[in-house]
């Protein structure tokens, strides 16, 4: 049966029950630190342990300067939203597991691409850059997150889950130049090339 509805919405009366309107929650500023998630394998000289086990003084295996003492490690609790988290997939960058980290922190990338375009054979990338590379994406730090900052006396590249090299400044804050560090635009050419401009785009960008 059919039924007719053509004035069944003419006249209504407005709800006046004093409901509140809906407000989207206050989202607290994004943090730029250069950090990894706590649970994050570091290569010691005492095997593998969590980055949040690291204390000043601890001996870590760096990747071109042997067993390198930790200058400082500092743990911070970041509630949500506080952060902008990336989540790079297991065997993504040499990987056993995937690995969580800031937008803010480098790592480093060794390819034929990287001498071709830039004439050193190891760049640094951000991973805010790295968007889309083999299933690399950002979390958006929808939960509260557990993170480290390790520094060095000089900066460093250490070995994170595995096979992932990680970036760690100098505790000064100062950079020696040793490692060339890509901009944006030429982080994206280079993973373009490395993919065979097989990946996704940078849709947060």
């Amino acid at each position: 049966m059919l039924l007719n509805h053509t004035s069944d919405f003419a006249n209504f009366t407005a709800a006046t029950t004093g409901a509140k309107p809906l407000v989207p929650p206050l989202l607290e500023p994004v943090e730029p630190i250069a950090a990894m998630d706590a649970g994050t394998r570091i290569e010691t000289a005492k095997g593998w342990r969590s980055a949040g086990q690291l204390c000043a003084g601890d001996l870590v295996h760096t990747l071109d300067g042997g067993l390198v003492p930790v200058l400082t490690a500092r743990s911070r609790q970041m509630p949500r939203y506080a952060c902008d988290i990336w989540f790079i997939p297991q065997g993504a960058l040499n990987n056993c597991d995937a690995v969580r980290i800031t937008a803010a922190q480098s790592l480093l990338i060794s390819h034929s691409m990287c001498d071709a375009l830039f004439g050193t054979p190891d760049v640094l990338v951000p991973a805010r850059a790295m968007a889309g590379f083999r299933g690399i994406t950002s979390g958006a730090g929808l939960a509260a997150t557990h993170l480290v900052e390790l520094a060095f006396e000089q900066e460093e590249v250490i070995f994170a889950q595995s096979g992932t090299l990680l970036h760690c400044p100098a505790a000064s804050g100062k950079s020696d130049g040793f490692f060339r560090t890509l901009t944006y635009g030429e982080a994206r050419a280079l993973l373009t090339l490395m993919s065979g401009n097989h990946y996704a785009p940078d849709l947060a960008a």
